[in-house]
């Protein structure tokens, strides 16, 4: 079993909790082991071809005496992989084993009798032929800190049969000898293959475990933490990853984070990889936000799509509230909007979409042709909205985000300030809907980056909601490092 292959395996799946629940977790399907299984397979037709044997050498008895051998120069002519196997041990590993391995190989042997009076010595060429069966067991654990470990539970390399011909000299004597080459380089290839296996294996894929990016750093302060918060499962039908997935905002974790246990009323096997984001990921990322105080948004003029209808300005704004001096004050003059968020939102995932409460307040301010602001009126906001979401790949990360796809499903408004006179705001709820993807835009721009090991590129993913969850679907192509 290659390291790549060992490697892409376990690091798929990732990428201290006050709950034992994560709130966020990935799953492998049988269906992405399938892929594994097609991948391996190609690493293992490659990997033969580079196998490494060392020279072999010894003494056997013949009828001209005792001879001392050298067989040098081993190389792989030709291999081919019949059939492989992956499978999920439950409780243990990942398991990859084969049984129809066949090996052609060539060599160069030479061969003298020692010390005898008359010195007698040759040499020529080989063909070599084995047929190996090959198992090998990874797994993956939890270290204190939260990351993963991975290493080889189990190996078995069998070398079934080896059969020895030579060329050139007196290559009839010398096959007579070829049982004790054949046994030779068996005792060797059993002796040494999983040593090497397991010495690689570990030393590579702990390497892969360790340089996972399992801390991501979004800005502003603010970082997202996917380390474990328990060991990964090992089932008969999946592999799956539960990690944090909780914000921090300067390197404080957020205090909102309550996961519950997953709750899956979608289909989660039809597909090669999933992942779960839950809501307390998403309130957890919410009041991280709001401290960092990036739920806040100036809205300018030249904000504003061109539409013949609506601008900016007091003429317009004016219009939509009944019982305001806002025109008559301050005629034909363009206008400017603060709306920030006055307590974090929180986020309720249904099978029927996602809805959310928006504590806001809207200041508006009329910027004089001076370029002077005058704060005119604050209004405070309550509002019941339904979410859109998006997902993406970006630079070889994947994203999540809130979609400009947002309604405001009922709002309470109420005066807080004003200098314009008493108004009606029922007017200033029809323009809510347009305000809101303002607000959204950096979360919406920037989404939240998600694990992702290297050359790893998702296929399609599509987005699914479950009761507190949202689940990413998606198939995956995986792109071998160059050797």
């Amino acid at each position: 079993m290659h390291v790549k292959l060992f490697v892409f395996s376990l690091s798929v799946i990732f990428g201290v909790s006050s709950s034992d629940n994560p709130g966020f977790t990935v799953r492998v399907t049988e269906k992405g082991l399938e892929y594994v299984r097609d991948l391996a397979l190609q690493l293992l037709r490659e990997d033969i071809q580079h196998i490494n044997v060392p020279d072999q050498s010894g003494e056997a008895g013949t009828i001209i005496g005792h001879v001392h051998y050298t067989v040098s120069n081993i190389r792989v002519d030709s291999a081919s992989v019949g059939s492989l196997d992956v499978s999920l041990v439950s409780g243990a590993g990942l398991r990859v084993a084969t049984s129809s391995v066949s090996i052609e190989m060539t060599a160069d042997w030479e061969y003298n009798n020692g010390r005898a009076f008359i010195r007698i010595s040759d040499h020529g060429s080989l063909d070599l032929k084995t047929t190996v069966d090959l198992s090998v067991t990874g797994t993956s654990k939890m270290e204190p800190n939260g990351q993963p470990t991975a290493s080889v539970e189990g190996c078995q390399f069998n070398v079934q049969h080896v059969d020895v011909h030579f060329h050139g000299g007196a290559s009839w004597l010398y096959n007579l000898f070829s049982g004790n080459v054949e046994d030779f380089i068996k005792k060797s290839m059993e002796s040494e293959a999983c040593s090497r296996i397991t010495d690689s294996l570990n030393k590579n894929g702990q390497k892969a475990m360790d340089d996972l990016k399992l801390v991501q750093n979004i800005g502003d302060g603010v970082q997202l933490d996917f380390r474990l918060v328990q060991s990964p499962e090992f089932e008969s039908s999946y592999l799956q990853s539960s990690q944090k997935g909780q914000f921090t905002f300067n390197q404080k974790p957020s205090s909102d984070f309550f996961p519950r246990a997953l709750s899956l009323a979608t289909d989660v096997s039809s597909r090669m990889f999933y992942m779960f984001i839950t809501e307390a990921m998403l309130n957890s990322g919410s009041q991280v936000y709001h401290q960092a105080g990036r739920l806040k948004v100036k809205i300018t003029p030249n904000m504003v799509p061109p539409n013949p209808f609506f601008k900016l300005d007091t003429d317009a704004i004016g219009g939509f509230l009944p019982g305001s001096t806002l025109k008559s004050q301050y005629p034909h003059m363009d206008m400017q909007l603060i709306v920030a968020i006055t307590d974090a939102p929180k986020f309720n995932v249904c099978t029927n979409g996602i809805k959310s409460v928006f504590p806001a307040d809207v200041t508006a301010y009329v910027i004089h042709p001076s370029g002077n602001l005058t704060d005119v009126f604050t209004l405070g906001m309550i509002l019941n909205c339904s979410l859109g979401l998006w997902v993406n790949n970006q630079k070889e990360t994947l994203h999540f985000g809130i979609s400009k796809n947002v309604t405001v499903l009922h709002a309470d408004l109420t005066v807080k300030k004003t200098i314009v006179g008493d108004f009606n705001t029922i007017g200033f709820q029809k323009i809510l809907n347009g305000i809101l993807p303002f607000l959204l835009k950096g979360i919406e721009t920037d989404g939240i980056p998600l694990p992702m090991t290297s050359g790893l590129t998702f296929i399609e993913p599509r987005i699914a909601l479950s009761k507190g969850s949202v689940v990413i679907g998606t198939d995956v192509k995986y792109e071998l490092p160059s050797k």
